[in-house]
């Protein structure tokens, strides 16, 4: 939270944390909002709750396991000034997820009222108007928790989630992408192959995205 210093504002929607979350963030100045466990959890649902508490023009997406490097607020302030004179209504900024390793131009800025959050799991942006995405290549955010030290059971919170996800929204066809990799690490063949023909045949994405999911096997 320190490191969003410089937004005009910073909103926590709150679903039933069971340590003091509330407390501190509280006393770091965030907003603080809460209401009932999703259950079964939604993170769509959830971060749509938060952006629907959101006063200002442009919304920036940071979770919890995530910093702004040093002068990245004022350049995303600097970048929303620039989309504004140019009609633009998304941003992405460079997200750097495992220090030294591995970073990559991430879409985590938008103009309020122009994007919302879809999916159960595995959830992304989705355009209300359409979608004109710029870059502000000075601004960083951090993922300060490497990969593989993730906690076991938010593993398994993805696997039940994608279960879920794939067989209740038609629409989100990744999921079952994404379903067939756990069932690959759980060293699950047989359902990774029916879910991996299911996505080949019912996917829109273009043909590396296809060619990339049968080469994960």
């Amino acid at each position: 939270l320190p490191s969003l210093a410089g937004f005009d504002e910073v909103v926590i929607h709150d679903t039933g944390s069971s340590d003091r979350t509330i407390e501190v963030a509280g006393g770091l100045g965030a907003a603080i909002f809460s209401t009932e466990p999703i259950v079964p959890f939604h993170f769509a649902e959830a971060r749509n709750r938060a952006l629907d508490r959101c006063t200002g023009d442009w919304v920036v997406s940071v979770d919890a396991d995530e910093a702004m490097e040093p002068g990245s607020v004022q350049a995303i302030r600097d970048a929303c000034a620039r989309a504004e004179a140019t009609g633009a209504n998304g941003i992405r900024i460079w997200f750097v997820f495992d220090p030294g390793k591995s970073e990559y131009l991430r879409f985590v800025v938008w103009k309020r009222g122009a994007w919302r959050w879809k999916n159960r799991v595995h959830n992304e942006l989705d355009p209300v108007d359409p979608p004109v995405i710029v870059d502000a290549p000075n601004a960083r955010l951090v993922h300060f928790e490497p990969a593989d030290k993730r906690r076991p059971w938010r593993a398994e919170q993805t696997f039940e989630l994608l279960k879920i996800s794939a067989s209740e929204d038609g629409g989100h066809v990744r999921a079952l992408r994404h379903l067939a990799q756990e069932h690959i690490l759980r060293k699950q063949p047989e359902p990774a192959v029916r879910l991996l023909k299911r996505y080949i045949a019912s996917t829109h994405e273009p043909d590396i995205e296809r060619f990339h999911a049968l080469l994960s096997m």
